[in-house]
């Protein structure tokens, strides 16, 4: 499922397309945001995105077996919560029609006070969506 895609799906459950892509634009902002600048973003039962700091290191290249240097890095990490790791795994079961936020326990979201956005307020699930 691509991004143009998530918004068909959620269309309905907001109030339109324009309403689903600022819906999901917003959130991905918000999460991408908060990463960059260091802060975790967890979403209970659903997961958390982080920055991870990875150390230089030696690798080789394969076609030469060169030994080269690879310099410090940041990624993105994602860490699915137990609520969606059940759902993947089959050991609970998907509902029919009804709202997988309430299965997996998805109540709210929290920023950090260190992104400087989203301070103090809740992103609250409601019909499964995340509402800014």
């Amino acid at each position: 499922m691509n991004k143009a895609q998530l918004v068909e799906a959620i269309a309905d459950k907001v109030g339109g397309r324009q309403a689903a892509a600022e819906a999901v634009d917003a959130v991905l902002d918000a999460i991408v945001r908060a990463v960059v600048t260091g802060d975790r973003v967890s979403v209970t039962g659903f997961g958390s995105f982080e920055k991870v700091e990875r150390p230089a290191r030696y690798a080789r290249n394969p076609q030469t077996g060169e030994r080269v240097r690879v310099k410090k890095t940041s990624v993105p990490r994602f860490r699915a919560g137990q609520g969606f790791k059940d759902l993947v795994s089959g050991s609970k079961k998907l509902p029919r029609g009804g709202e997988v936020a309430d299965l997996v326990g998805v109540t709210s979201f929290l920023a950090s006070d260190d992104a400087g956005f989203m301070t103090g307020q809740t992103l609250v699930v409601d019909g499964g969506l995340w509402r800014l």
